[in-house]
């Protein structure tokens, strides 16, 4: 910034110089046309290296986005591979919890008792078994044969009416 108005002044002053020169005389006076000349020169040399600023800064901020864009990409990849080993030391660690407890048999029944389903099961199987009892039991009283009815036993059927045919 300091340059750049330095720059400035100097071509205010070459300019006032030059412009004070056209209006003494009505004729171009050959150190005034120099004068012009070295003003054209200076503003030419002062926009090209204005540009040439330009370029280097749209240069410097794509280097600096891309070197960024670059190290998220390498900070991300080192943050996954971390995640990664971490989820599978965890793993490891619960499948060697679960297999020391299965060594030592903890993972039986801890409550001691049966829970409401197990009691129900229990009941089921036992009931089937009294049924299969019962049937061997009616089997050998009938004698083994289908016709004959222990005493006190219905007939599991209804006996069978003729229907009239319409």
């Amino acid at each position: 910034m300091a340059r750049k108005a330095t720059a400035q002044a100097q071509l205010d002053a070459i300019g006032a110089t030059a412009r004070a020169a056209y209006r003494g005389g009505g004729q171009a006076h050959p150190d005034a046309l120099a004068l012009q000349a070295r003003v054209n020169a200076f503003r030419t040399q002062k926009e090209t290296l204005k540009a040439q600023y330009t370029a280097a800064q749209a240069v410097t901020t794509v280097n600096e986005r891309r070197l960024g864009d670059l190290q998220v990409r390498e900070r991300l990849g080192r943050d996954l591979a971390a995640r990664a080993q971490d989820k599978i030391a965890n793993m490891q660690a619960r499948s060697s919890a679960m297999t020391s407890c299965s060594s030592q048999a903890c993972l039986e029944d801890v409550g001691g008792g049966t829970d409401d389903i197990q009691k129900e099961l229990d009941q089921v199987g036992n009931s089937a078994q009294v049924d299969q009892e019962l049937a061997a039991l009616k089997a050998e009283v009938g004698g083994g044969r289908p016709g004959r009815r222990a005493a006190g036993e219905k007939a599991s059927t209804p006996p069978l009416r003729s229907l009239p045919v319409l």
